[in-house]
């Protein structure tokens, strides 16, 4: 049985969906569909704050829905927004190929603030850049699993299978977010 729990973030309504034991994915909802949540309110800005925010922990403590997973879910994503060096401990169950879990997992040894290239990913996994990006397009748990860490080698790449409007805006304030403390974003060799 899967439980789901919708949520506000500072890039936007996060939609998650959890098992009995496990993070199943995590949406970030279009702004069409965050005015029919009740977690939006009319005229709050769907696009990412240009300062980062917080998750008001009054919202995390008040999220408990579905299990206990979710509410742990719900406490770490809470957690990442006000510290982007937050290192997500989580039980997760993407789905996907063997081949696209093999990314996935790749992605999660990623440190926060650090980038890599979908070249030089690609190169530790002898498989193409293409790939890479496809699996990184594909990946269900953003954030948790963080494919925004990846960039292409002649500027930020793609997110969530957009190279332009919010899915990329996210994506650079998802990197900026984790540069807080260090202003200089380290790429991984």
């Amino acid at each position: 049985m899967k439980h789901s729990a919708t949520i506000p973030s500072p890039v936007g309504v996060l939609v998650l969906e959890v098992s009995m034991d496990s993070l199943c994915k995590i949406e970030l909802l279009p702004p069409e569909r965050e005015m029919d949540l009740e977690t939006s309110r009319p005229g709050k800005q769907s696009s990412p704050a240009s300062d980062p925010g917080k998750l008001p922990r009054k919202v995390v403590a008040n999220m408990h829905a579905g299990n206990s997973v979710t509410a742990d879910v719900i406490d770490q994503l809470g957690r990442y927004f006000e510290d982007p060096e937050w290192h997500f401990e989580l039980p997760l169950a993407p789905g996907g190929t063997p081949f696209q879990r093999r990314v996935w997992q790749a992605l999660q040894s990623i440190p926060s603030g650090v980038t890599t290239s979908y070249g030089v990913l690609a190169s530790r996994l002898s498989t193409s850049a293409r790939a890479v990006g496809n699996a990184c397009r594909r990946n269900p748990i953003p954030i948790v699993i963080p494919c925004h860490r990846v960039i292409s080698a002649h500027g930020p790449g793609g997110f969530m299978g957009s190279w332009t409007g919010r899915p990329l805006a996210i994506k650079k304030w998802l990197l900026t977010h984790e540069t807080l403390h260090d202003r200089s974003i380290r790429k991984a060799t």
